[in-house]
């Protein structure tokens, strides 16, 4: 959600690179995600890494879900890791809805 603290993401291979892995992490406008790069080698490919994501907290008002993509791309000089492109679709809330509402106690 929007103004909220965001969410922590658990990276990590599941088999064991030939060459270092450099995953490279970008987002649209509305969430950031840090760090921006990560590294992983045929030692450290089986310890997780910690993925921030958070919402941007914009005065926009917007549906009450939005959505906005995380896209991982992958360079290596593995064979088993050049090919891989992963797009992430995020559901956010808004945050900047009216709270109020004006209760309809006659029709006509």
């Amino acid at each position: 959600a929007e103004g909220a603290s965001g969410r922590t993401l658990s990276v990590k291979l599941t088999s064991r690179p030939m060459s270092r892995v450099r995953l490279i992490i970008t987002t649209g406008t509305q969430i950031i995600v840090s760090p921006s790069e990560m590294f992983f080698s045929s030692t450290n490919y089986t310890e997780a890494q910690s993925l921030e994501v958070r919402a941007v907290d914009d005065v926009e008002v917007e549906e009450a879900e939005h959505f906005d993509s995380i896209r991982v791309q992958v360079e290596s000089e593995d064979l088993g890791y050049q090919t891989l492109d992963i797009l992430q679709v995020v559901r956010i809330a808004e945050n900047d809805l009216s709270r109020t509402s004006k209760p309809i106690d006659r029709w006509g």
